[in-house]
């Protein structure tokens, strides 16, 4: 591990200040909103809010100079050369029209401290950024960008960005309050050559500060883990390939073997559970699976050794849960070195497997994690579809095997200032499942029992979910067919008839999947919008002329290998030759 690994540990373990003395020493407690003590689910995210503040402490380091990149120029702000009252190397936005609230910017020590950092409070002008122009930059190469952040009080939907290579990112991460975060980003450099501007922006009325930004190239970087270790990490996914015929229908906020009970009778085959020997036993002798959360020994690599090797050999663990949105907490990915050694050492047969809500921030972690659980909660403030983009994101970097999503089964009063003022209805839960399988995930889990169970409405809508999976279980291991790019599978075509045709994205508004087993197929169709709309799909096989419709007690004419089909708001339909 070179220098500067050690160093973000370090940094991020400790609070060191890297040499600057405003990483205080403030200390502060964390919280979430969260429905279930088993994870600390609901995250903040585009339609929630929470907050967290972190400890910071103080100490010097006469080192931390060397460790800064060469690449950006004056990156902890200290020189004004120049004597312009601004930082060399740095300039920012020109708030000069008339009539319009400015932004405004500053350089200056942060309170309490000797160092100096830059802030920005956006306004109407849309000029709060602050600029650096960066030079020797390799086209189309890998690098890993760091700085810090800090904001006062966390306020939901308002996030700076950051661009570099001509590509903006929204730091919808950035949720630490009263305490600086570190920012890790994995970025190429496309076709930028050989200058690029790395850009701070803030574009509300609120204060947000910068520091101490570090452009490295990707190849500095030793892996994380040794070529032994990533092979161990690597071969725990064999064991969920060899479970090719298992998909976990799985539940958190499980708290007492009475709940095994409850969802056990559900239909459900696994659970989320606290590291409990007997939880493990009763779910055994039930034969549901479990995914056993030990986040709460990811910092202490002497904690619960005894438990993970007694439990290794336990026919029912299917996964450790390392982490709950690491990326919001935050955890750096060398934080999981310690718990993910352990595991490699004490069991290196079961998968580890975290939660995340910002899926543009998977890369960071595939190195340290096997399965990835996708938690994006969008009723009822958000289109559907930001659900099925963040489930597509991950996939591209991580692939369908190790993704798997968390559908939101949680809602009312207690979460109304989060954004979460009611329960999915039967047809929103429907929609979220199936567009989960229509977007390749390999297992669902739902969020959660204790939230569910409270209410008997809800627990019947959930429980008829659930019931329809168990009848589609088969189907569920099959992959989808990749439309059109093998001679055995259809090419489907679909058009939108009605006027309300496309989603929030200008795609269209349903979203469809075909699965093939020899003779027989089925059609996955979810409408994503919360207005009527209608269907026609072309490619379909001409024979048989009628298809059921499951679940409706219907069937629906094939014409010419053409259906076309209506829609209520987020409603589901699954056609079967069968």
């Amino acid at each position: 591990m070179n220098k500067r690994r050690i160093f973000l540990i370090v940094i991020f373990l400790l609070g060191c200040s890297l040499g600057c003395s405003f990483l205080t020493s403030a200390s502060s407690t964390s919280s979430s909103s969260s429905p279930s003590a088993t994870s600390s689910h609901p995250s903040a995210s585009s339609s929630a809010s929470s907050s967290s503040t972190t400890t910071s402490s103080s100490s010097s380091s006469s080192s931390s100079p060397s460790l800064l990149s060469p690449l950006i120029s004056n990156a902890d702000f200290t020189l004004d050369q120049n004597h312009d009252n601004l930082p060399d190397s740095w300039y920012h936005g020109d708030p000069n029209l008339p009539d319009l609230e400015p932004s405004r910017f500053g350089w200056e020590q942060f309170p309490g401290s000797s160092s100096k950092a830059i802030w920005i409070i956006g306004g109407q002008d849309r000029e709060g950024e602050w600029c650096c122009r960066i030079e020797d930059i390799t086209p189309n190469t890998d690098y890993i960008l760091h700085f810090y952040a800090y904001r006062d009080t966390f306020i939901n939907k308002i996030y700076p960005e950051v661009e570099i290579f001509n590509q903006c990112i929204l730091l919808d991460n950035h949720c630490t309050q009263g305490g600086w975060q570190l920012f890790e980003l994995h970025l190429n450099s496309k076709d930028a050559y050989p200058v690029t501007t790395l850009k701070f922006r803030n574009r509300f009325p609120v204060r947000f500060w910068f520091y101490l930004p570090e452009l490295v190239p990707a190849s500095e970087y030793p892996p994380l883990l040794s070529d032994e270790e990533q092979r161990v990490v690597k071969r725990r996914m064999e064991f969920i390939s060899n479970q090719k015929h298992f998909f976990p229908i799985g539940i958190y906020g499980i708290s007492s073997p009475r709940s095994l009970v409850e969802i056990k009778k559900a239909g459900f085959n696994t659970a989320l559970i606290p590291p409990n020997e007997e939880f493990v036993k009763i779910a055994s002798d039930m034969g549901i699976k479990v995914i056993v959360n030990i986040c709460p020994w990811m910092h202490d690599p002497n904690s619960g050794s005894l438990f993970i090797t007694g439990m290794a050999a336990s026919p029912s663990l299917l996964s450790w849960y390392i982490a709950d949105e690491p990326e919001i907490s935050p955890l750096i990915p060398e934080v999981f070195l310690p718990i993910v050694k352990k595991l490699n050492r004490l069991d290196p047969v079961h998968p580890t497997c975290i939660a995340m809500n910002r899926a543009w921030l998977v890369s960071n972690y595939e190195m340290v994690n096997n399965l990835f659980l996708l938690d994006e909660y969008p009723i009822p403030n958000m289109p559907l579809t930001w659900f099925t983009e963040s489930l597509d994101q991950a996939r591209n970097v991580i692939g369908s095997q190790r993704l798997w999503s968390i559908v939101q089964a949680f809602g009312g009063p207690k979460h109304k200032d989060a954004g979460w003022p009611r329960f999915p209805t039967y047809q929103e839960l429907r929609a979220l499942t199936y567009l989960s399988i229509i977007h390749h995930t390999t297992g669902i889990l739902y969020f959660s029992y204790s939230e569910a169970f409270a209410s008997q409405t809800n627990w019947a809508n959930l429980g008829r979910v659930v019931s329809e999976l168990n009848f589609l279980y088969p189907w569920l291991t099959i992959p989808n067919c990749t439309q059109g790019k093998n001679g055995n599978e259809p090419d489907l075509k679909l058009r939108m008839l009605r006027p309300y045709k496309a989603d929030a994205e200008g795609k269209p508004a349903i979203h469809f999947a075909f699965k093939k087993e020899g003779d027989r197929f089925l059609l996955l169709a979810v409408n994503t919008l919360d207005h009527p709309v209608e269907m026609s799909l072309d490619g379909l096989p001409q024979k048989p002329r009628l298809l059921n419709v499951l679940f409706e007690n219907r069937k629906i004419v094939v014409k010419e290998g053409n259906l076309q089909d209506e829609f209520d708001p987020f409603e589901t339909h699954i056609y079967a030759n069968f």
